[in-house]
């Protein structure tokens, strides 16, 4: 039987640099049906923040309908993950961060090595006002953090493309 304490135990702890252990967030999702007439609810069970429904017709359809779907919440996750990433890029490198406004753009598509569905690209698009830096050391800083955020480096088999932009100050 699986249960989450063995799952954890299993697992490496990861810590912070105070030694103390990082947590482990979860998320459940409850599906009844087959794949074409089925629909599910994905729970944020770690922070209780709510219950969402997901449908597969709506999820390859061009209006999501009520429904999240796999690329809606793992856009919202690689988003708060990339701003948290540059914000701390950014002020190590003694910017002043006043808004970094991040959106992320995940599509679906076709794989053709299997007849099935794979994630097709990631658009990451920030709009930074920031000063300290100039646009040169923004896009270097950028891209670093590109590639140091936890979601980007989870999503390496995933071509990400990253358009940022500094707001002129």
């Amino acid at each position: 039987m699986y249960t989450r304490a063995a799952a954890r135990r299993s697992s490496p702890v990861a810590q912070t640099d105070s030694g103390a252990e990082m947590p482990t967030r979860s998320a459940r999702t409850i599906w009844k049906g087959a794949l074409q007439t089925g629909t599910g609810q994905v729970e944020l069970t770690s922070s209780q923040l709510g219950t969402f429904d997901v449908s597969f017709p709506k999820r390859i359809s061009e209006t999501a309908g009520g429904s999240t779907s796999p690329e809606e919440l793992i856009a919202a996750a690689h988003s708060a993950c990339y701003s948290m990433a540059l914000s701390g890029a950014l002020a190590s490198s003694g910017a002043v961060i006043n808004e970094l406004d991040i959106s992320a753009d995940v599509t679906l598509g076709p794989d053709p090595s299997d007849g099935q569905f794979k994630l097709t690209g990631i658009v990451l698009k920030v709009r930074a006002d920031v000063s300290g830096v100039d646009a040169d050391e923004f896009a270097e800083i950028a891209l670093q953090a590109k590639s140091n955020c936890p979601v980007s480096k989870a999503l390496a088999g995933v071509d990400i493309h990253l358009e940022a932009t500094l707001v002129d100050a």
